[in-house]
């Protein structure tokens, strides 16, 4: 460009600004080499500003860490309590509510209506976000719109919005429906999704999933419980053979023993004297007779014999 045309730029457009140009070509053919000399350059107002726009809003979200791996956070396996920012009017609501009936019926979903696109929708998104942060019960947030123009998910890439989002007290999904592009919400939540449905999918556990495996786990329990009963069965059978032997082997001194008493007291035992043909000879008073001074004659008394008591009198001798 020359510098006839060059003042009437006026200052040089930032570096990466899409421009548009009117311009002579030159064909240098030894050389093959193209020139164009530009006469008029104009830099719009669309995609090029809208880019410069999102790198230093991105600069800016770096420089304080808001992209950092350490500061995210993890979901809960079972949420209870889902707050769902987002348009009341658009298909994303539809779809995760669709999601959600399948996936997980328990879960309640809590809407926080705001716009999504339009001049005012980052600040109804800041607004919407700070009421999610009022909510006490909630376990996690997911804030989405469903596609749209670059233009329509630039609400997304504002600095308001991804600074609310790092502000909550809650996990947060960032669920914007981009085809290709990853919005500055994404980079800043604790994790993102392609869509608003695929993120219930993620955060929503399978209720037929957990069904078979509730049933797996039921099975493999009471296969390991009766396998562990049998063992403890065969295990108390042979302790109680065991205690059986031990007991018997413990009994049998004492028995012997007991039985040579016992025949020890029937050798000594008056009945067995008396069963050899011996008697014994007792007062009316229980005393036993030793000599004849004690049976003067018509004296009555008791001769004991083996197989009982016989009355007896003494005579004159």
């Amino acid at each position: 460009m020359w510098k006839t045309y060059n003042v009437k730029v006026g200052a040089p457009p930032p570096e990466g600004t899409e421009v548009y140009v009117l311009a002579g070509p030159t064909v240098f053919e030894k050389r093959g080499e193209l020139n164009l000399s530009v006469a008029v350059m104009l830099p719009t107002s669309g995609v090029g500003q809208a880019q410069l726009a999102k790198e230093r809003v991105r600069a800016a979200l770096e420089k304080d860490g808001l992209f950092d791996p350490a500061r995210k956070r993890r979901f809960p396996a079972h949420p209870r309590r889902i707050a769902v920012v987002t348009s009341l009017d658009g298909a994303a609501l539809h779809d995760m509510i669709t999601v959600t009936r399948r996936r997980w019926r328990s879960v309640r979903l809590y809407l926080v209506p705001a716009q999504v696109q339009g001049a005012e929708a980052p600040a109804a998104l800041v607004r919407a976000l700070a009421v999610v942060n009022r909510l006490t019960k909630v376990d996690l947030c997911v804030i989405g719109r469903g596609g749209g123009s670059r233009e329509d998910l630039g609400t997304f890439d504002d600095e308001r919005v991804c600074r609310a989002v790092a502000a909550l007290r809650v996990p947060c999904m960032s669920a914007v429906g981009h085809e290709t592009d990853v919005s500055l919400t994404d980079l800043v939540a604790d994790a993102f999704a392609p869509t608003p449905s695929a993120a219930m999918e993620r955060l929503l556990p399978d209720l037929q999933e957990t069904v078979r495996h509730a049933e797996s786990l039921a099975s493999r329990l009471a296969h390991g419980l009766g396998r562990r009963t049998e063992l403890l069965a065969a295990r108390l059978a042979r302790s109680g053979d065991r205690m059986q032997v031990s007991m018997s082997r413990r009994l049998q001194l004492p028995r012997a023993r007991l039985d040579r008493y016992a025949g020890q007291l029937e050798a000594l035992s008056p009945l067995k004297v008396l069963g050899r043909g011996y008697s014994v000879a007792r007062l009316p008073d229980g005393t036993v007779v030793r000599r004849t001074a004690q049976l003067p004659a018509g004296t009555g008394f008791t001769l004991r014999v083996s197989d009982g008591d016989v009355a007896s009198r003494s005579e004159a001798g």
